[in-house]
Parts: C-alpha cells; structure tokens; sequence
C-alpha cells in the first residue's frame, strides 16, 4: 500500500514539475515588451522581475469632482498632474456624469502621455476653475 502511495505522489511531482518547465505567462492586457530583465535559461527566483511592459492602450487621468464645479468646467480648462515623471499638463477629454445615490459627483478623463505607467498610481492633480 504504502509503495503505490509513494508511486502517486511520485507521479503528481514529475506532473507539477513538468507543468512549471512548461510555464507560459500571459500578458494581461495588450503592450510593449521595453525591456527584458533575465535571458533564456536564466534561473529566475519567486517574485522576481522579469521584463518591462507597457500597455499600448491610451492611458488615461480620471479625476472624481464635486457637482459644484460642473458649469465651470468646460473644453479649455488645463488639468496638471503631478506624477514620478514630473509635472504633466493635460486637456480635458471627457465628462462623465456618475450616478450615485446623491448625484454629487462627476467625472472628468484626459489621455496622459506615453509613460511606463504602473496601473492603479496615484497623481496629484490641480485644476485651475474660472470663478
């Protein structure tokens, strides 16, 4: 009994390794591979960087702002961004109401520059409204 046990898990460990030797990572979204970290048959450790890639989507600002402001906000308004690559100056793109249970919000999207952004990272963001 003991012997087929052993055979089993044998035969799960050569599965599991055959399985991690043939390993293939998926791009999550659509990019450009910038830069690449390690080599072909290079042994890489857990948590390890492998390659720089960049999305070839249109990456975009969405800044969240109060219904007080909407009639101020219009086409010509400069929205500036401060980020790890420096101060960004965009324009605005979009409005987009948002429904919430109090209609008190909305937002406002503009395209940011072609940047190794880091999905989810945080700006600060000023917007100069005409009073």
């Amino acid at each position: 009994m003991l012997i087929i046990e052993l055979d089993i898990l044998n035969a799960k460990r050569e599965l599991s390794l055959f399985d991690i030797n043939e390993l293939d990572i998926i791009a999550p979204f659509d990019g450009v591979v910038t830069e690449q970290l390690v080599s072909k048959g290079y042994y890489s450790l857990r948590n390890q960087s492998l390659l720089t890639f960049v999305s070839s989507d249109d990456e975009e600002l969405d800044v969240l702002i109060s219904n007080e402001y909407l009639d101020k906000i219009n086409g010509r308004i400069q929205i500036h961004s401060h980020s790890r690559f420096g101060l960004l100056t965009t324009s605005l793109k979009s409005i987009i109401p948002m429904v919430d249970a109090d209609k008190s919000m909305f937002h406002i999207r503009s395209k940011l520059p072609e940047y190794p952004w880091i999905y989810g990272e945080t700006l600060r963001v000023e917007i100069q409204i005409a009073n």
